[in-house]
Formats: structure tokens, sequence, C-alpha cells
């Protein structure tokens, strides 16, 4: 309050909920003259902002507000996430002044989508395997498996990775014991010992085979035990010699006669035969393969020979071409020359 009347004039100022102010005077003035009253401006202040930012996951801790200026004052903000992953900002305190101040929300809690349908070869009916999470930035993310009918997994993840750094997640399965294998091999005897198995690997752990001759003389292979990893391994089922005599005449010798053979010996020389054909008919299979690739290979290096030749041959008419309009250009050149100097000869006889 200011005036030449002021006397002990004084005013409190109360501000009211709808942002105006009430004031109320003490003491007395001096007289009737002017006086003016002015109230002082109130703090600055900053409004609440709503549904600014995206990305934010509801129930997550509400990310942290830094505000920085040189007229912050006692400003101060705090958030809270909402379901559709905006945040609102609410503000408390003052600001010193009406200078720019600089606001930053921190960023959201880092997450990892789960995992729908990854790997293959899982069995619905064993135990779902265990997730392996590794990475520097892992923090508390953690996995569950969950094996699907078709063979693949499920993976859903909880907690939240440190940093948006790559991480490692896998899952291994339980290694069973291979299925059995039907009518492998050929001429074995079903009335003779089985032949024994051989399995061979480095991951094959405890896994052995047994093998059962069918009526057909070929070899079923049951398995038993479990192999360590997931490595190839060699199979091998034993030949057997045969129980079938073969006589000590030669079939292709003119001197035999039929009596000398008996009809298994007759079936042991048609299956030797047939094999003998098999094998000889893959033989010239294989080399008619080699001989047709050879073939497009000799007919592909005859047709880059030939675009060799094509391109010497233009390359040396393009030098020729080149030579041949040199040449006549020289020739040009000097016939002109020779025939400025007679006429200039000439010029000089006539002034003579």
């Amino acid at each position: 309050i200011t005036g030449a009347d002021k006397g002990t004039l004084a005013g409190i100022a109360t501000v009211k909920a709808d942002g105006t102010i009430d004031v109320a005077f003490t003491g007395a003035p001096t007289g009737t003259g002017n006086l003016t009253v002015s109230v002082a401006p109130g703090l600055p202040g900053v409004s609440n902002k709503s549904g600014i930012g995206s990305g934010y996951t509801l129930g997550d801790p509400a990310p942290a507000v830094t505000i920085t200026g040189a007229d912050k004052g006692t400003l101060a903000g705090t958030t809270s996430i909402n379901p559709d992953g905006t945040v609102d900002l609410n503000f408390s305190g003052f600001a010193a002044g009406n200078g720019n101040l600089n606001v930053q929300v921190a960023a959201g809690s880092p997450h990892v989508s789960n995992l729908t349908g990854v790997g293959s070869g899982f069995d619905p009916v064993e135990p779902a395997p265990t997730v392996n999470i590794t990475g520097a930035s892992q923090g508390t993310l953690a996995g569950v498996a969950t094996v699907r009918p078709d063979g693949k997994l499920d993976i859903a993840l909880t907690g939240s990775p440190t940093s948006l750094a790559p991480l490692s997640i896998d899952a291994d399965g339980i290694f069973r014991i291979p299925a059995t294998v039907s009518n492998v091999g050929a001429n074995h005897d079903p009335s003779a010992s089985a032949p024994a198995v051989t399995i061979a690997g480095a991951d094959k752990g405890t896994l052995a085979g047994l093998a059962t001759v069918n009526p057909d003389k070929t070899v079923d292979v049951s398995f038993a035990g479990v192999p360590t990893g997931s490595g190839i391994l060699n199979v091998q089922v034993a030949g057997a010699s045969s129980a079938i005599p073969i006589s000590q005449v030669n079939l292709l010798d003119l001197n035999g006669d039929l009596w000398d053979y008996s009809v298994a010996e007759f079936e042991a020389f048609t299956e030797l035969l047939a094999d003998g054909r098999a094998q000889n008919g893959a033989e010239h299979n294989s080399l008619g393969v080699d001989w047709n690739r050879i073939s497009t290979q000799i007919g592909q290096l005859e047709a880059a020979k030939g675009r060799i030749t094509d391109a010497d041959f233009a390359a040396e008419m393009t030098n020729l071409s080149k030579a041949k309009i040199l040449s006549e250009s020289s020739a040009t050149l000097f016939a002109k020359h020779n025939r400025i100097t007679t006429e200039a000869l000439l010029t000089l006889q006539r002034l003579g």
C-alpha cells in the first residue's frame, strides 16, 4: 500500500479456490487521499499433463521425472501409467520464475514379448524343457515353456531385462530313443542267429540296437538306451554267412549238368546275379550322370571359347579400322600439303 495518507493501513491477501484473491485491511489511513493497493504476483505454477508418451506397461514402476532449469525452484513431478501405455504427469511445488524448464520422463522398463511356436520335435507327453536365458542384461527376465501338440514350444516370459542389449534364450528337449528301423538289408537267414548291431558316434551314450530277421530276409532294428546329444550316429548291421551250401561245380561250366545243382543253389545263384545286376545298374547310372555332366561342361567350355574368339576378332577389326582411318587421313593431309607447295611455287614463278 502506497500513498501520502497510508498511515498504519496494511493488507493481507487470501487466495480463493477459483484463483481470485480476497484482501483484508487492518490499521487506519491518516486522511482521505488516494492510496495505491498492489497485490504481488503469485508463484509460477505448471499445469499437469495427461496421456503423454507411449509403450509403458501398466503395473511396472512409474518412471521417474527429472526437471532442470535455472527457475526450477521447488517444482517436482510424479507419473502414473495408464492402461493404454501412456503416462499422466503431475507437478507439485513452484517454479522460481518464468524461465524455460526441461522436464524429462524416464523410459519404461524393457520388456520381451512371449515366444510362440518356436523349435520342433518336442514330445507333448514329456516334461516341458527348462528355458535358459543368458546375457549381461538378463535382469529378472525368466521363461516357462509349454509343449504344443505339434511339437513346438510356447515360451511365456516374466520379469524385465536391465537394458535393450541382445539376450540368448534356449530350451533343450529330452533325447529320445530312435524309432525302430524296419526292413533293412537283404539275404539274412531267418533260421540263423540275429546279426549284431554296432552303433558308433560321439553322442552314442547308452544307445544300443537289437536286430530281428524277418521272413523276407530283411532286418528290423529296435533301439534301447538314450543318446547324449543330437549328433550323427552310425548304425551298422553285421552280415551273416549263408546256410545254403553252394556246389563246387561252377554254374557256367559246360561239363556240368542240371542235376549237379539243387533248387536252393539255383536260388542262391539267382540272388547273386540280381545283386550283381543291381550294382551294375547303379554304377551304369552313376557313369551316365557323370557323362552328362562332363558333356555339359564341354559344351559350356566350347561356347566360352567361341565367345572369346569372337571378342578377339572384334578387337582386331576395331584396331584395323582405326589404323585404316589414320592412314587415309595421313595420305589426305600429305596430298593437301604437296598441292599447297606447288601452288606457291607457281605463284612465285609468275611474279618473277
